[in-house]
């Protein structure tokens, strides 16, 4: 097991900094964010995963990481490395918000968001609708 010096991230503060920006959006409820992930990125993880997180006893893996950074930053283009980027789903290096404004999908999410702050998205219909994140083989 690694010892608290030889970490790399500090889980403790990402997941305060992930709680917080949740909050901010106006998402109270962590059930109603982990479907709002869920439906926008594919990544699907449990309610005590997310509360693990948030709470710092649980690292995150990349795709997580990934998948929550997406949503709570919907508005923002991210740069990635190289590696990353060659290993995302197409549109991930937009920020979601164009991604889906260009897929005819914002009002849809703008909903979603809204239903999320009003603590009513997770298990609505609207929660059950994934959106297709796949991306296309690499041809090599």
């Amino acid at each position: 097991m690694a010892s608290e010096k030889s970490k790399v991230i500090d889980s403790v503060l990402m997941g305060a900094l992930i709680r917080r920006r949740r909050q901010q959006l106006g998402i109270n409820r962590a059930e109603d964010f982990v479907a709002l992930m869920k439906k926008y990125t594919g990544c699907d993880i449990s309610l005590q995963t997310m509360y693990n997180i948030e709470q710092g006893r649980s690292e995150l893996k990349l795709s997580v990481y990934l998948a929550i950074t997406r949503v709570l930053f919907y508005d923002t283009a991210h740069i990635y490395d190289k590696f990353v980027k060659l290993t995302l789903p197409e549109g991930w290096d937009e920020a979601l918000g164009i991604d889906l404004m260009n897929r005819g999908l914002i009002n849809e999410f703008k909903r979603d968001l809204e239903l999320a702050q009003a603590g009513m998205f997770a298990g609505s219909a609207d929660a059950e609708r994934s959106i297709d994140t796949r991306r296309e083989p690499l041809p090599f």
